[in-house]
């Protein structure tokens, strides 16, 4: 054998060695970035809030918001839905024979976006977007129930802006655990303020949820028609309006706040 020609198999035994490794080391990484992926992936579904506990800051410590809402007769029934790597949440409390819903939640989207990656949760709309929407909801209110003033959907366009921008600085992450991922919010300073373990509901446990959550905003419009009535035919008497945030539940939706309220989960 020449020279030349034990040099040329040399260097393309090498050669197929190098390429054979490169091979190992893409087929390493591409397996570890898709189970790192698959790992943070929540997937589409309904999930149902199991268990809330968030920072009372009377108190300085976490406690135990299902228990609070029990202690007020009240039942927790909010879920969320996701679809895509985003999540919306939909509120629903009952007491007294009756649903507490928020139409904010119903009327306007404003998602959260999950990074499986990196197993977070930031917000998807900026503040000025969330000022737009809830601006044109106001609007919708006020045409379709007399009582609601101008001052009043002023009120709830700040407020809702507002509560977003603190939304802004907090920091989610969350962890999966079969059907389940909890999410835990920490607030600007790096302190804990929630945690909220969500279950993922089965198709038939899912069509009633909803079947049952839009008969609550149904009554709930129904409720509203009725009190603009009532505004309409005694205005001229009295000349007032109603000018705090009902019909929006004044609490802006937004999934992890710290806030223990019907719509800040």
């Amino acid at each position: 054998i020449s020279p030349k020609k034990g040099m040329f198999k040399k260097t393309k035994i090498i050669l197929v060695s190098v390429l054979g490794s490169l091979v190992a080391i893409l087929l390493i990484v591409g397996g570890y970035s898709l189970w790192r992926y698959q790992s943070g992936k929540i997937a589409d579904g309904t999930y149902e809030v199991v268990a809330y506990s968030y920072r009372d800051d009377d108190k300085d410590k976490m406690v135990d918001g299902i228990d609070e809402y029990k202690d007020e007769g009240l039942d927790l029934q909010s879920f969320v839905v996701v679809k895509n790597n985003q999540s919306r949440t939909y509120n629903l409390v009952e007491g007294d024979n009756k649903s507490y819903v928020s139409l904010m939640d119903y009327e306007i989207d404003i998602p959260q976006i999950f990074d499986p990656w990196n197993k977070t949760q930031s917000q998807a709309l900026n503040a000025d977007q969330v000022e737009d929407v809830t601006k044109d909801f106001m609007k919708k209110m006020r045409k379709d129930y007399s009582f609601y003033t101008k001052e009043a959907a002023d009120k709830v366009v700040k407020k809702t802006t507002r509560e977003y921008k603190d939304t802004l600085r907090e920091k989610r992450t969350y962890v999966k655990h079969g059907d389940e991922y909890t999410l835990t919010t920490y607030g600007e300073k790096g302190k804990l303020e929630s945690r909220i373990t969500f279950k993922r509901l089965s198709k038939s446990d899912t069509d009633k949820r909803w079947d049952h959550y839009e008969d609550a905003v149904k009554d709930y419009k129904k409720e509203l028609k009725s009190y603009s009535d009532q505004y309409d035919d005694f205005k001229d008497y009295y000349g007032y309006g109603y000018s705090d945030d009902y019909g929006s539940d004044s609490k802006s939706s937004s999934s992890g706040s710290s806030k223990k309220s019907v719509d800040r989960i």
